[in-house]
């Protein structure tokens, strides 16, 4: 989905409605804004952090293990 919108007084943006509608945007909903380049995203700001790096970011990932192979990393580093 692409939309075009204006830049208003004291620099605010309407989300269009289309775009609510599908990413469930509410009023009061927090959004973070990343900016790469010359372009800038706005991503709906998960409600439970903790889930979202559960189901985001640790998805399929042998949580015990990566922590295991972290210690060992600083254990080579100290003995260096």
């Amino acid at each position: 989905m692409t939309a075009s919108i204006k830049v208003r007084a004291n620099y605010r943006i309407s989300i269009p409605q289309i775009a609510r509608k599908k990413l469930k945007i509410k009023r009061g909903d927090c959004l973070v804004v990343e900016v790469e380049g010359n372009a800038m995203f706005l991503i709906c700001q998960p409600k439970r952090h903790a889930k979202y790096l559960r189901d985001k970011i640790w998805n399929g990932v042998d949580v015990e293990k990566y922590i295991n192979d972290e210690r060992d990393s600083w254990n080579v580093q100290q003995n260096q």
